[in-house]
């Protein structure tokens, strides 16, 4: 099943899994039957549901009973703590032997490797002046290993969010849904300082 990630629910999904992918949001949407939102907004990022078919059902988990049905109405509203919640579902998949359409993901996978028809793999690899945003942000992605802090700020955030892993939860930090300009230094003086006042070194994108 492949699951996309958003905001500061980055790294919430361990990067090497094989569920986990980045680039081809928009067009898993538009191929969906099924949706699970999981504490996701359908802002202007998810173009407020308009991309998810409209015969596709929305299943949609929350803590705020007041988010259910935020733009586009769902089929299934399940209020409550999420892990929760995911781990019923599962539970319950199990117990009456729900069969995922696999056939679904290795689509995705195909377009996720090739980085949406080699577009976004071209930028990757340019060595345009000024530097292109992707070609920056992969270079990041070389180098993050599981214990850095990672920064999403300003217009480099998207391309950042696409292209760098995140580690594991925790280590990314985002300005939110509205962007806010001039956060970027502050949270890099708060994550480059560990615990016990040791400085540490991480990256701001």
């Amino acid at each position: 099943m492949p699951a996309y990630v958003n905001g500061m629910g980055r790294g919430t999904i361990p990067r090497d899994s094989p569920h986990l992918f980045s680039r081809t949001r928009r067009e898993a949407m538009e191929a969906c039957d099924v949706v699970v939102l999981a504490g996701a907004v359908l802002d202007f990022r998810l173009a407020f549901g308009a991309s998810i078919p409209k015969q596709a059902k929305i299943i949609q988990l929350e803590m705020d009973s007041a988010m259910i049905g935020h733009n586009r109405p769902a089929d299934v509203g399940l209020v409550g703590n999420l892990a929760c919640t995911f781990e019923l579902m599962v539970r319950v998949m199990e117990e009456e032997q729900v069969r995922l359409g696999f056939w679904r993901v290795q689509r995705r996978t195909a377009g996720e490797r090739a980085g949406r028809g080699g577009e976004q793999a071209g930028r990757m690899g340019s060595d345009d002046v000024p530097i292109d945003a992707m070609r920056l942000c992969r270079e990041i992605a070389d180098f993050v290993d599981d214990d850095m802090i990672v920064i999403g700020t300003g217009r480099h955030r998207g391309p950042g969010g696409k292209v760098v892993p995140i580690p594991k939860n925790g280590l990314w930090m985002d300005p939110g849904p509205l962007g806010t300009l001039g956060v970027g230094m502050p949270f890099a003086i708060a994550a480059s300082t560990g615990p016990h006042g040791q400085t540490r070194v991480d990256h701001l994108l």
